[in-house]
Order: structure tokens, then C-alpha cells, then sequence
């Protein structure tokens, strides 16, 4: 997930990974990477990493949580937890190398 402003569909760009939500779904760990653009002036919020995000934006925070957790009610997601930028890395390369 990219937090910006409307961009088009297919739209490439630099990111910057902040968090990680953890959700468990149907037993399943499922990780979503929360992500700004690296350009600042394409961020709609002035975060760059997992402290700045936290402290300045536990609204955004909470309404991706929340979002998570209740868009599919069939999948019965529960929140885990969240995990900072350089498990979001690890997780990236992880995928990168499948």
C-alpha cells in the first residue's frame, strides 16, 4: 500500500517502506507493506520510516488496521500486529527472491 494521492492505474514510482501490518487470515500470517513515495513531494504524509509514521500518524495507522480487518468479513482477518521498515525490507527481499 502506497500512501499518496490519487495516481493513475499502472503508475510506477520509487517507494519507501515504512511499516508492516500483520494480519492472520485463515491461520495465515499475511503481511501488508505500508509504503510513501520517495519523492517528498509526493507524499501526502511526511513520514520516511516506522518512528516518524507511528508518532505522526497514528490516525492513518489506525484506519489502515481497521480497514484491513473488516474489508472481507468472509476472511475473519485479526489484527497481529505492526513491524517496522526493516522488516518490511526482509520481507521484500524475501518475496524478490521467490
Amino acid at each position: 500500500v502506497v500512501l499518496a494521492g490519487s495516481l493513475a492505474s499502472g503508475t510506477v514510482m520509487e517507494v519507501i517502506p515504512v511499516g508492516v501490518l500483520q494480519l492472520e487470515t485463515a491461520g495465515e500470517l499475511d503481511h501488508k507493506i505500508i509504503a510513501v513515495p520517495a519523492r517528498p513531494s509526493e507524499r501526502s504524509i511526511n513520514a520516511s520510516d516506522y518512528n516518524s509514521f507511528t508518532a505522526d500518524y497514528p490516525a492513518a495507522k489506525a484506519i489502515l488496521q481497521q480497514w484491513f480487518v473488516h474489508h472481507n468479513p468472509t476472511a475473519k482477518s485479526k489484527f497481529v500486529g505492526w513491524r517496522n521498515e526493516q522488516f518490511a525490507e526482509q520481507e521484500i527481499q524475501r518475496w524478490m527472491k521467490l
